[in-house]
């Protein structure tokens, strides 16, 4: 009701280029693979990525960065990503989980939770990893 069109007229797809760096010192990584792909839909941004690096330098939380589109500052708005991770070094009796779009940013934070569940916590960088994340966030 009260629709005059039913024109899309926000579509956009494409590729971008992720990374991974430290939330205190970024520092460099030798990738042997990073590549991501998107689909934006209005404000809607979907996206898959797939990260495998080794020799990451950084100090910090474990951040991924390069996303299509800075995310909306909604403090009411979460953004749940599916995730694959091997060979990240997480806390003992812990699990990767809790992947966020960071607000007004580009970046992943990455979180890892106890088996059985209680608080996430923030993943330290590790010198190698692979990632397979997707998801789908609210663009600013």
């Amino acid at each position: 009701a009260g629709m005059t069109s039913e024109v899309l007229d926000d579509y956009e797809t494409g590729t971008f280029t992720p990374a991974v760096r430290g939330s205190t010192t970024a520092g460099t990584a030798t990738y042997t693979i990073a590549t991501g792909f998107y689909e934006k839909i209005g404000s809607s941004v979907h996206f898959q990525l797939y990260l495998d690096w080794g020799a990451l330098n950084g100090t910090g939380n474990l951040l991924v960065t390069g996303l299509p589109f800075s995310a909306a500052n909604d403090l009411n708005f979460y953004t749940a990503i599916s995730s694959y991770v091997s060979a990240v070094t997480l806390t003992a009796n812990n699990v990767a989980q809790g992947f966020l779009v960071d607000r007004n940013s580009t970046n992943i934070s990455c979180k890892q939770a106890p088996v059985g569940g209680g608080g996430a916590s923030a993943i330290v960088v590790d010198a190698a990893g692979t990632m397979l994340l997707s998801g789908t966030y609210r663009a600013a």
